[in-house]
Order: C-alpha cells, then sequence, then structure tokens
C-alpha cells in the first residue's frame, strides 16, 4: 500500500489535470474501500479489544461474601467477652478537664480523666445500668474533686511540679450477666512522685445492677488468695506483713475484677507487704477459679 501511494503521488506531481482528479478519486476509493474493510473485521471478532477489569478474584481466592464492613467507632467502644452474649449496647466514655488557678494565677492542680454513660441501641431497658454508671460516675468525680481540693491552699512558688491528676477507665468484663469495669488515677504531687489508685466495681447486670461481693461469687477468696500468692514466682522473696492475713481478708473486697476468664485481685504496694515489693498481682483462672466460685458466682460468670 504505502509503494502505490508513492507512485500515485509521482504521477500526480508529472502528470496534468486529468492525472490529479484520477488521483483524488482513487484516494477516496482506497478510504471507502479500508474503511468497509474494517467494520466487516469488527463485526466478525476478528479484531476486538478487551478492557482490563480490576479487582475481580482468581478462582482460588476466598469470597468476597466472607468479608464484612470494618466496625464503626461506636461498635469499637463496646468491649466484649468472646465466648458470651454481651448487651446491644454502647459504653462511650466522657471526658473532663480542669484546671485549678489560684489567686495570682498560677496553676495548682490540673486534672483530666473519664467517665462511662451508656446508650442502648435496641429497645432494651438500660434504666438500672444506667443508674449504676452514673453512681460510679459521682463517686469518681468526688474523688477527684477532693484530691484536687487539697491544692487549693498550696502555693504554685512551692511546688516543684504542677499537681496533676490523670484518670481512665477498663472494661474488664461486659456480658448480658456481668459488668466490671476498673478505674486508674496517677497523680503527681507537688514533690514530683507519682501515685496510683484503683477503684473496681463489679455489677450484676440482670439483678438490677447491683454491685457483687467478691464473697458472694467466691467461696474462702482469702484462703484462694494467700495459695495463689505462694504459687507466684518469687513468692519466696516476698516479706509479707506479719498480719497478712488480715489485710488481705479486708481489702480483697474492693480490689477484684473479672477478666476474660480470671478473677484478678491487685495489692498496691505497702498494703500487705513493703513498698519495696512493689505491686502484687494475684490471678484466679482455670480449674483454680472453678473450684473456688460459688453456686451463684458460677451462674454469673457462665462457668460450668
Amino acid at each position: 500500500m504505502p509503494v502505490f501511494c508513492v507512485i500515485i503521488h509521482y504521477r500526480v506531481f508529472y502528470g496534468g489535470e486529468d492525472l490529479k482528479k484520477a488521483a483524488l478519486a482513487l484516494k477516496i476509493a482506497l478510504s471507502v474501500v479500508l474503511v468497509t474493510v474494517m467494520l466487516i473485521m469488527i463485526s466478525a471478532d476478528v479484531l476486538f479489544f478487551t478492557p482490563s477489569i480490576p479487582g475481580i478474584p482468581s478462582e482460588d481466592k476466598n469470597d468476597d461474601s466472607d468479608i464484612s464492613d470494618p466496625p464503626s467507632e461506636e461498635e469499637n467502644d463496646r468491649p466484649h467477652h468472646p465466648e458470651e452474649d454481651i448487651p446491644n449496647w454502647s459504653i462511650t466514655p466522657t471526658v473532663v478537664k480542669n484546671t485549678l488557678v489560684g489567686t495570682d494565677g498560677d496553676i495548682l492542680c490540673e486534672t483530666r480523666y473519664t467517665y462511662p454513660s451508656v446508650k442502648a441501641n435496641d429497645s432494651g431497658d438500660v434504666s438500672a445500668f444506667s443508674a449504676a454508671l452514673d453512681q460510679m460516675s459521682d463517686e469518681i468525680k468526688n474523688y477527684v474533686s477532693k484530691r484536687s481540693e487539697t491544692y487549693k491552699t498550696g502555693s504554685s512558688r512551692d511546688f516543684s511540679v504542677p499537681p496533676q491528676i490523670t484518670g481512665y477507665y477498663t472494661v474488664n468484663r461486659f456480658s448480658v450477666e456481668f459488668f466490671s469495669i476498673t478505674f486508674v488515677f496517677s497523680e503527681i504531687s507537688p514533690d514530683g512522685n507519682v501515685g496510683i489508685t484503683r477503684f473496681n466495681y463489679n455489677i450484676d447486670i440482670l439483678l438490677d445492677s447491683a454491685n457483687v461481693t467478691i464473697d458472694a461469687i467466691m467461696n474462702d477468696p482469702t484462703n484462694v488468695i494467700l495459695d495463689a500468692i505462694s504459687d507466684l514466682d518469687g513468692s519466696e522473696d516476698l516479706a509479707l506483713f506479719p498480719n497478712h492475713e488480715k489485710l488481705i481478708a479486708s481489702l480483697s473486697g474492693d480490689v477484684w475484677y473479672v477478666g476474660a476468664d480470671s478473677i484478678v485481685f491487685t495489692f498496691a504496694p505497702g498494703t500487705i507487704a513493703p513498698i519495696s515489693s512493689g505491686e502484687i498481682k494475684v490471678s484466679i483462672g482455670g480449674s483454680k477459679l472453678t473450684d473456688s466460685l460459688s453456686e451463684y458466682g458460677k451462674i454469673l460468670l457462665n462457668v460450668s
């Protein structure tokens, strides 16, 4: 085809007007023939283009029907126990920030903490549970307020660092029967020392969200704790106070919470042993937990 065109062009250049007209007519005829041939090839699928379609899985890949949408932020805020049904309720935090300022305008204490509230995502009645959360939140607010007030009469000139109180909560367990939550507060004193304070709340949701005592769900918790302490790594180096049994009996009701598969007791430094021993954390799980639970405790914690 290219050679033929060159020859035509050569004759046009050296021919007359008749040759020019003949060449133009021939070019038009060839163009019509070429277009006709292409249309025939396309209709016969001789010439075709296949667009690329991204994202089509091969046969050995998993079916997309198994892929679910990512959970919303509200769903992520709902802690759960993997082996239990949880209420269709959302636990959401409220953040509180306060700054105590002296008469001279200097900062005397800064506080920042969170407390929870509940919202039902269905027609369930959350009034009793909501009231229980409100009560514990009021206690948390009062605690922070009283701790902050202790620095009200101070002077920033006497502080090595500005006092700070910060707190957060952790939901340890949340099922249709039981709710366990721990508040942790860190307080920086004017001399720079840091103290940790914990508050544990354990609630029977079905029983009008009543507080649960350790004696109600566990048989002889003091001896169970003592046995667990003796099994701790390095227990032989623990210099427990001579009256540690009485101290454990008096403290155990306030320092426990229920996790996914255990009951945990956390004794602050200096409570049942010297401060040098640090925090003593005891976890009761497995067969020890099952054997120590009362019948009510087994029902509440869904343990057979």
